[in-house]
């Protein structure tokens, strides 16, 4: 399974790319929402992994953006400071879950092996 991680602070989305490769998901990185609208069109994830908050284009921001693709990623939010207002936004665009920092990764694998129901296998 694809997932893109859309992580401005490098060395947090450096870690956990190489986590979820040992996982055994192909991953790629973007360091923010605009190289992540870049990329989607051509790598197709599964998921999207982004940060709440970054410079240029937000989370929420990028999910919203991402209702405009022919497939829909599912999406996982994540930060330290994700607000009421952006949860409650992000719902209704189809956020699967919202993971604060530090994240628990056992949580996170689990959701990632939710995301596997029903996704075809890579070529």
């Amino acid at each position: 399974m694809r997932v893109l991680i859309v992580e401005d602070e490098g060395q947090c989305g450096e870690f956990l790319a190489e986590l979820l490769t040992l996982w055994g998901y192909d991953v790629q990185r973007a360091r923010d929402a605009i190289e992540a609208l870049e990329k989607i069109p051509i790598f197709q994830p599964a998921v999207v992994i982004s940060e709440a908050h970054m410079p240029r284009l937000g989370g929420v921001d990028l999910l919203r953006a991402l209702r405009a693709y022919p497939f829909a990623p599912k999406f996982i939010l994540i930060g330290d400071d994700v607000s009421f207002e952006e949860r409650e936004a992000a719902l209704p665009l189809g956020a699967l879950d919202f993971m604060e920092t530090p994240l628990d990764f056992e949580k996170l694998r689990a959701d990632l092996k939710d995301c596997q129901c029903g996704v075809p296998q890579q070529a």
